[in-house]
C-alpha cells in the first residue's frame, strides 16, 4: 500500500546556505471586534451586515480594504462602524437603520 505521508514543510534556503525568511502564506491576524455594513442598493431594501474587524482573504484590516470592494455606481452607498458604537444594532432589520459614528462610507449615494 502506497504511503499517504506527506514531506515536512521546509523554510527556503537562501544562496548563501541560511534559512530566508518567506512570508507565511497563513493570515495571523485576529478579529477582535465586530463592525457593521450598512448597504444602500438601488430598488432594494437597505441592508445591513455583522462582520470581523479583519479581511482574512487579504490578510489587512477589514479598514484598509473596505473602500475598495464597494460598488460605486450610481445609487450606492456603504457605510462601515464599529458594532460596539451602536449598541442593541439589529443588522436583520429591513430597512436597516442608520449606522452612529461611521468610520467610512463609500458611493455616490451617500
Amino acid at each position: 500500500m502506497p504511503s499517504t505521508a506527506q514531506p515536512e514543510a521546509t523554510s527556503p534556503v537562501a544562496t548563501d546556505g541560511s534559512q530566508s525568511s518567506a512570508p507565511s502564506s497563513r493570515c495571523t491576524l485576529v478579529t477582535k471586534r465586530d463592525m457593521l455594513i450598512r448597504m444602500v442598493s438601488p430598488n432594494l431594501p437597505v441592508a445591513a451586515q455583522r462582520i470581523g474587524d479583519v479581511d482574512l482573504a487579504h490578510c489587512k484590516t477589514t479598514l484598509e480594504t473596505f473602500a475598495t470592494s464597494q460598488p460605486m455606481a450610481a445609487g450606492f452607498c456603504t457605510q462601515i462602524a464599529w458594532a460596539d458604537d451602536n449598541p442593541g444594532y439589529d443588522e436583520n432589520a429591513r430597512p436597516a437603520p442608520a449606522l452612529k459614528k461611521v468610520l467610512q462610507e463609500v458611493g455616490p449615494a451617500c
